[in-house]
């Protein structure tokens, strides 16, 4: 998740960690070593996890998303991680009306962005888009169509809460609650 802010109303206000096997990671921009080192642990151990990256329709957030994909240099059991971008897209901003902003891109920027763009990594509408300087933000959906918007992206990806079945969990070996209760108070005595 791009923004803190969009973190904890996902994780509080929606609890989707708590109604879908996932887990939410804030990376506030670009994601770090540690963070890459903690996905491709993740990725090694459960080929089927995908990481989901939610962020803004801009060159920052395009690249944010782009990057995440990347291993740490020095990796050596993977090349890219398996990622999917479920930020706003082109489409989100036709089919909700969503409200486009205008920004002045820095030189920087535009090169980062035509370099994306040359290397596959963005189309040409989504190009165009950003290289006129315009951008849409996730806070341009209200409370209530971006807990809808995520729902719906989760549920195109397939992503649901896995209930396991009964005879699959184990039972923890716990002592008899009598005897733990007659263990603490004779400790409690002596």
């Amino acid at each position: 998740v791009e923004k803190t802010g969009f973190y904890k109303q996902l994780h509080n206000d929606f609890e989707i960690t708590k109604r879908y096997d996932i887990g939410l990671i804030n990376f506030q921009g670009y994601s770090t070593n540690a963070l890459r080192d903690l996905i491709e642990m993740v990725q090694v151990e459960n080929e089927d996890v995908t990481l989901l990256t939610l962020t803004d329709l801009d060159i920052n957030g395009i690249g944010i998303a782009s990057d995440a994909s990347e291993t740490e240099a020095l990796s050596s059991q993977m090349e890219e991680f398996d990622t999917e971008r479920i930020g706003v897209t082109l489409e989100d901003v036709e089919e909700h009306g969503l409200t486009i902003e205008s920004v002045s891109p820095e030189k920087g920027q535009l090169t980062e962005l035509k370099n994306r763009y040359e290397n596959g990594e963005i189309d040409e509408g989504v190009y165009k888009f950003l290289r006129a300087g315009k951008r849409v933000e996730i806070n341009a959906f209200s409370p209530t169509e971006f807990k809808t918007y995520i729902e719906d992206k989760l549920q195109q990806l397939g992503v649901e809460k896995i209930e396991p079945d009964k005879d699959e969990v184990e039972t923890p070996d716990v002592d008899d609650w009598e005897d733990v209760k007659a263990d603490a108070v004779a400790e409690g005595i002596t």
